[in-house]
């Protein structure tokens, strides 16, 4: 209380634990940026690597294969490029799954007896006070009802 100018009226000891408390604050803060920005750049690291990844796969893919053929005789040496087969297209088989016409009968949950009944304004207000919780009710200009409790 000894600064005029301190708003809250902290004590001595109070000010000093607000600046210790401040301090933490803007350790745990910056702690926090590093390792989100560590985190990005993971991120973008891990992205970079596959993307080089994925390009040297399709590239080696799609590189014609070379086969040196043994020369027929000693003044020739051919190279025939070859390019791999395309594989096959996958086949799609289509079948037609009966329905069990009694499935919807047999899986349908079943709806239960409500356990629950309907009581007037009369019987709430004195189930309340009977729980402990006396209320009233206010009744608004748009047609609902507020249950009010002291």
């Amino acid at each position: 209380m000894n600064d005029p100018y301190d708003p809250c009226g902290l004590s001595e000891a109070g000010s000093r634990r607000g600046q210790e408390i401040l301090r933490l604050a803007l350790r745990r803060a910056a702690r926090r940026r590093r390792r989100r920005q560590a985190v990005g750049i993971a991120t973008g690291a891990a992205a970079v690597l596959l993307a080089l990844l994925v390009m040297t796969r399709h590239w080696e893919s799609n590189r014609p294969i070379v086969r040196e053929n043994p020369p027929a005789d000693s003044r020739s040496s051919v190279s025939q490029h070859v390019h791999p087969a395309a594989p096959e297209k996958p086949r799609v088989i289509v079948v037609q799954i009966k329905t069990d016409p009694t499935l919807l009968h047999r899986l349908a949950v079943r709806p239960s007896k409500p356990t629950w009944k309907s009581l007037t304004d009369d019987e709430l207000l004195r189930e309340l006070a009977a729980a402990g919780r006396p209320a009233g009710l206010e009744y608004l200009d748009r047609g609902q009802v507020v249950v009010l409790y002291r």
